[in-house]
């Protein structure tokens, strides 16, 4: 009964106490909230980073398979080189013995052709002086027929020569195909 006499310290601070637990409970939501709030947004972030990481690996991949490529083309492109080089070599090899078989060519065709013509003309100038010192007088006919000799002679000459370098073109046009 004394409870009657004397105010209820519990009912009269009740009003109170609610207060004070709605004014928390409604803070404790307001930080559930931001705490639900920052959660969605440390999800997104990280969903963010790994579609970010996930496209640097992809580009990553990329440019390793561009490397790769690269590589395998620079070997490819070393061994043409190497190849260029062998067949560069071979050729010039090639080259030098042709030069040196033209020369050789030219050598044996020049030995002693030019001192041969010179000989031929030398014999042929001195027959005609002779013949023209033997006989003096002669005809219009036998004058036509000592040219027509020594022209014979000459044409004679002369297609032993072209003949020669007739011979001497197609040696050295088969040796440049060859």
């Amino acid at each position: 009964m004394q409870h009657k006499e004397f105010e209820c310290l519990y009912e009269k601070d009740k009003p109170l106490r609610d207060k004070v637990r709605s004014t928390i409970n409604n803070k404790i939501l307001s930080v559930s909230d931001v705490v639900t709030e920052l959660y969605k947004i440390v999800e997104e972030e990280q969903k963010r980073s790994k579609e970010k990481n996930e496209m640097q690996d992809v580009h990553l991949e990329e440019l390793k398979a561009l490397i790769q490529e690269v590589a395998s083309q620079q070997q490819v492109m070393q061994s043409d080189v190497e190849i260029l080089k062998q067949a560069t070599m071979g050729l010039e090899g090639k080259i030098d013995r042709t030069d040196q078989e033209v020369k050789d060519l030219r050598a044996r065709l020049e030995n002693g052709w030019k001192q041969d013509l010179i000989d031929k003309l030398v014999t042929a100038q001195t027959k005609a002086n002779e013949t023209a010192q033997q006989t003096k007088a002669s005809s219009a006919e036998e004058k036509e027929k000592r040219k027509t000799k020594i022209f014979t002679e000459l044409v004679k000459i002369a297609g032993t020569a072209i003949g020669t370098g007739g011979v001497l073109f197609l040696l050295v046009q088969n040796l440049l195909k060859g």
